[in-house]
């Protein structure tokens, strides 16, 4: 397993990386298909990114105990696309280690896909993709995402908190009791 790091020159910022870097879960490995390759892109304090592409990025913050998975506003090409996409985004979170961190997913500047083939998808994915966390919130821009996404609670009974005010589900998350592991 190969490494590479792009901390900044002071001392002070190498620091807080090798103590983040420390909190991480030993258990991060190489992308699929890409052995010895970059597997944190980049550090800024204690978030850690550890997957970009063009439409997520998944950050992990050791010291909160949160994974956040962040959508882009690119819209898939294809539902095949989608869920190729997505299946990046659980192996990242596979490799950081999900039982002991909540997850906020942020899907403001996504345009929702309801057609049947996304919709299809995306009751495959959730599990694979929301199971495993302590908690799991999502933030939502409208007032039809939220109901989107509520009825998806509904279909596959993975609870969560959905919203539109990042602060609220933020304390959610924190207020989760911790698994021993």
């Amino acid at each position: 397993m190969s490494e590479t790091w792009f901390p900044g020159s002071a001392d002070e910022t190498i620091e807080q990386e090798r103590r983040a870097r420390q909190r991480l879960p030993r258990t991060l490995g190489s992308p699929a298909g890409c052995p010895g390759s970059l597997i944190l892109i980049s550090c800024s304090w204690a978030m850690l990114e550890i997957l970009r592409n063009a439409h997520y990025t998944v950050t992990i913050d050791p010291a909160s105990q949160l994974a956040r998975v962040t959508r882009s506003a690119l819209p898939s090409e294809s539902a095949a696309q989608f869920e190729e996409r997505w299946m990046e985004v659980s192996r990242a979170l596979d490799r950081a280690g999900r039982n002991g961190l909540c997850l906020l997913v942020d899907l403001r500047a996504a345009t929702g896909r309801n057609e049947p083939q996304f919709e299809a998808a995306m009751q495959r994915l959730r599990p694979i993709v929301m199971g495993g966390f302590r908690r799991v919130a999502i933030l939502v821009r409208t007032t039809a995402g939220a109901l989107q996404i509520q009825r998806h609670v509904r279909e596959d009974g993975i609870d969560r908190m959905i919203g539109s005010d990042e602060a609220r589900l933020l304390d959610y998350l924190r207020e989760a009791p911790t698994r021993s592991r």
